[in-house]
């Protein structure tokens, strides 16, 4: 089952979201959805749900997010972007959208690509096209992510296993390059190495793998 994050700062407009989605989800797939709660003081609003969502997507709670462009808070404008750029450093891979009613505004940073900010008039205009496709955008994107994210977890369990039975020459690089690929997608504070060997070892390891094979050519 797939779990929709949503961030707004208006129940209304949360109620919407569920609402389009529920109309236009595929019918074969189970979904829940999460909102999150939002900081009265807008000079933590940002970091706290950072947290709070970041803990989420390493525990594999949450599929995706969806981040309204505006979030007011008291009297201060907060902007979903700036949610979305701190998430994508951490996890580029995860699935995040903007609605916003300023598109062209939405998507002036460097760092927000156009398909993923939806015109929020629209998206909430049930039977149209546009809808559909946007929420059929979001659980392809979803089915995606989760997929590619597994296969990753499944690959470096099996390396993980084959480096616990001693095969270091074979595996070590291995291991650091599907770490690599999964970072992106699942963020770890310790790699599957580290739980293994200290950082010094393993430099060592690999100076030693690339020294005898250069040895053999």
């Amino acid at each position: 089952m797939y779990t929709i994050g949503l961030i707004d700062d208006e129940e209304s407009q949360l109620k919407a979201m569920r609402r389009t989605i529920k109309i236009n989800a595929p019918r074969s797939v189970e979904y829940d959805f999460k909102s999150y709660s939002l900081s009265k003081e807008s000079g933590k609003l940002v970091d706290e749900v950072f947290r709070d969502v970041m803990h989420d997507i390493v525990n594999e709670e949450i599929g995706c997010l969806i981040i309204d462009y505006k979030i007011m808070v008291r009297t201060t404008k907060i902007q979903g972007t700036e949610i979305f750029r701190k998430i994508k450093e951490v996890v580029p891979k995860f699935p995040i959208i903007i609605l916003t009613e300023v598109v062209e505004e939405s998507i002036e940073p460097d760092f927000i690509d156009a398909d993923k900010v939806y015109r929020k008039r629209d998206f909430f205009k049930l039977e149209e096209e546009y809808s559909k496709d946007k929420v059929h955008n979001i659980f392809d994107s979803m089915r995606k992510y989760v997929s590619q994210r597994d296969s990753l977890k499944l690959t470096l369990f099996d390396l993980k296993e084959k480096l616990a039975k001693g095969n270091e020459s074979d595996m070590i690089k291995e291991v650091l390059k599907v770490e690599s690929e999964i970072a992106d997608f699942l963020p770890s504070d310790q790699s599957q190495i580290d739980r293994v060997f200290d950082e010094g070892k393993v430099k060592k390891i690999v100076e030693l793998i690339e020294k005898a094979n250069n040895m053999l050519e």
